[in-house]
């Protein structure tokens, strides 16, 4: 539950830092996870959350909630990952300095709960089949 939470909270905070020094003048903007493939990384986010809350309201064992938790955060990963490539938003600099592309707190909080949410996803799955039919919580 923590690692959903920490997802979509990742999501919320800045991802990335566009710093310009022109001529001078400097600034800084703050950018979001909600533009090219961040959106990817948030929706799966929500979608992690929303097994979880579906977890409370129905505690039964279900093999499409491992399904959709796991695609969840595998889409949070790729959605990440892919954010800061070049088909994505690349860090770095360019125009002789002018400008840097730098990573912000919400990125790698985000993109480490996914790792959480997959590998939580796997001992899950690991545990369940070690177990046979019966659910992880009643084999603890």
């Amino acid at each position: 539950m923590l690692a959903a939470v920490a997802a979509v909270a990742g999501c919320l905070l800045p991802w990335e830092y566009l710093d310009v020094d022109a001529g001078g003048l400097q600034g800084s903007t703050p950018y979001g996870s909600l533009h090219g493939p961040g959106i990817a990384a948030c929706a799966g986010a929500s979608l992690a959350l929303l097994t979880v809350a579906d977890r409370w309201a129905r505690p039964r064992w279900s093999d499409p909630r491992l399904a959709v938790a796991t695609f969840a955060a595998t889409l949070l990963i790729a959605g990440a990952a892919v954010f800061v490539t070049p088909l994505g938003q690349p860090l770095g600099s360019g125009a002789g300095g002018e400008y840097t592309v730098r990573l912000g707190v919400g990125l790698p909080l985000s993109g480490g709960a996914g790792v959480a949410l997959l590998l939580v996803s796997a001992v899950t799955m690991v545990e369940w089949r070690r177990g046979g039919s019966r659910s992880p919580a009643s084999s603890a």
